[in-house]
């Protein structure tokens, strides 16, 4: 069979407007398809997740992680069987009150490098992508439009915080029928939290899931159904 022969079909469950002016939380604010083919993307391309950190009401924030999970079919923790790969990632720092150029903003969370955690050892752990986790020793208390955003840009409305990149997965050959991955994007999972004063939680607004649904193509289905039936037909005689 061929592997290039199956696509991915991407559909928004619910790609929000950026949240409340009462919240602190993330939002989806873009998606890239590679494919650039409507909501098509073939195996081995790419779709990359753009995300936005919002603080309207200035809220201390002293310490904030952020996963994306859901793409770990059966949460085996085993990376390369599933319907998306996560691929790479890029962040920057959150809720500055000044910009001082590229990657430069004071009073900001400063996240580490996006990586990929969970795995089987020593049992089997979910993956998930842990695409923000910034601390901070003073009060961070800017509403986003300071920060270093993803490509080191100041956000300001024209950046991101957070562009998380999956691929479609080759390894699908023996998907017979439409299958869904749903992403989540946000804290109160592996031990992400957002932190306020004193150690204290605040109350923090995951985005709205994001569906993607992998589908064969009618000429691959037509195989896998021509395959089927000439091993049906060697098994009579």
């Amino acid at each position: 069979m061929n592997f290039k022969s199956w696509s991915i079909a991407l559909v928004v469950a619910a790609l929000v407007a950026p949240i409340s002016a009462s919240a602190l939380g993330v939002s989806v604010v873009g998606i890239v398809n590679s494919g650039g083919t409507g909501n098509l993307v073939d195996v081995g391309q790419t779709v990359t997740l753009e995300l936005l950190l919002e603080n309207a009401t200035a809220e201390d924030v002293f310490g904030l992680g952020i996963s994306v999970w859901g793409y770990d079919e059966g949460a085996n923790g085993i990376d390369g069987d599933d319907y998306l790969n996560f691929v790479s990632g890029q962040n920057g720092t959150a809720f500055g009150t000044a910009y001082f150029g590229p990657g430069a903003s004071t009073g900001s969370l400063a996240s580490n490098a996006v990586t990929q955690n969970g795995g089987p050892a020593p049992i089997n752990t979910e993956l998930n992508v842990q695409a923000f986790n910034g601390v901070s020793i003073t009060a961070s208390n800017g509403d986003g439009s300071f920060d270093s955003g993803a490509s080191g840009l100041q956000t300001n409305g024209s950046d991101v915080h957070m562009r998380i990149t999956f691929e479609a997965n080759r390894l699908i050959a023996s998907l017979a029928s439409p299958t869904s991955v749903t992403l989540n994007i946000g804290t109160g999972t592996f031990g992400n939290v957002a932190i306020s004063t004193g150690g204290s939680l605040l109350a923090f607004s995951n985005a709205a899931a994001v569906t993607f649904t992998v589908v064969p193509e009618p000429g691959s289905a037509l195989l896998m159904g021509l395959g089927l039936a000439s091993l049906a037909s060697v098994k009579r005689r």
